[in-house]
């Protein structure tokens, strides 16, 4: 939309009328009708994630059983997408609480537009300047949608990749999926697609936060029916994982990896002794990734503890503890 001051004071006695003209020269420019207008102006301050089932077959209506499965896949990969990002495991088999229920409690479903069959759901910005509706000072810290709206677009890209690779016979299933686990990807986020994507052939998500839409970007990726398949043997094969819990691991950093805007980065360990040598992999939240970066540089070791699981031949610290060096 063209960039314009609008009056925030809905008291004034002009404000309805002001507000019509306005929605009526947006509409003109941007050649939509005013209730679509409406629409994007009444959610332009939060982020937006798009579902929108893609299929020929589709005339005017859809199986009511398959619409559920619509609402329920989304809610499911929402609440994947929550606790891999605050409590990251391979596989989630008890409620969420705390934080992340709160999360999920703060979603809310929009108005559809009309022709479409898609959910658009809104999760309202936390940090938003009450005084201004600045949204510029979002950050990991201060605002869980800001931080699982990010989080939810590289869980998805790392599963399409993860996907399309083993689908295409460019890597096994394990070697494709064990890369997207450091995003976040498990048992409960393959499932919830496979809910999703099942009923039709083929589903649509784009993901926009707030900062995202004033600038007309976001992500858009498709998964397809074909794509089920590989979803739910990947689920099987995370589902299958080994894993221990409580275990020391010592060793010296042999990489780190950090994509630009995360708030956390993923070493790899090596860990030797016993007549054994084994690589681990643990995601870090940005301070602890910066010691590791120090170490790596000095050659120092890192001990933490954690839940170490096992996926084939790769090892994942989940939940890590730092024991040295001191932070």
């Amino acid at each position: 939309l063209p960039e314009i001051v609008v009056p925030s004071d809905s008291t004034l006695r002009d404000y309805v009328t002001t507000v019509s003209r306005l929605i009526a020269i947006f509409s003109e420019v941007r050649n939509q009708d005013p209730e679509t207008v409406c629409d994007e102006l009444r959610t332009i301050l939060r982020d937006v994630v798009r579902i929108r089932a893609v299929d020929d077959s589709i005339t005017d209506s859809i199986a009511l059983v398959d619409s559920v499965k619509l609402i329920k896949g989304a809610h499911k990969l929402f609440l994947a997408a929550a606790r891999s990002y605050y409590e990251p495991q391979v596989f989630y088999q008890v409620r969420a609480t705390g934080v992340v229920r709160e999360y999920m409690n703060g979603l809310r479903l929009a108005r559809t537009a009309g022709g479409s069959f898609m959910l658009e759901i809104v999760s309202e910005p936390t940090s938003v300047d009450a005084q201004t509706n600045d949204t510029t000072s979002r950050n990991e810290e201060n605002d869980a949608a800001y931080t699982v709206t990010h989080h939810l677009a590289a869980l998805l890209s790392a599963t399409h990749m993860a996907t399309h690779e083993g689908r295409d016979g460019k890597l096994t299933l394990r070697n494709s999926f064990n890369e997207a686990i450091d995003t976040g990807v498990s048992v409960n986020s393959c499932l919830a697609l496979v809910e999703l994507i099942s009923p039709f052939s083929e589903i649509e998500i784009t993901v926009l936060s707030s900062e995202s839409r004033s600038r007309q970007r976001g992500y858009t990726v498709r998964f397809s029916a074909a794509d089920v398949p590989m979803l739910r043997d990947a689920a099987e094969f995370l589902r299958l994982s080994r894993s221990e819990a409580d275990v020391t691991i010592s060793g010296v950093v042999e990489s780190l990896r950090r994509h630009e805007g995360r708030s956390y980065g993923v070493v790899a360990i090596r860990e030797r002794g016993m007549g054994r040598s084994r690589l681990v992999h643990v995601r870090l939240p940005i301070r602890e990734y910066e010691v590791a970066i120090d170490a790596h540089n000095l050659g120092r070791l890192i001990v933490l503890s954690g839940d170490l699981i096992r996926l084939g031949r790769r090892h994942q610290l989940y939940n890590p503890t730092w024991l040295s060096p001191r932070l």
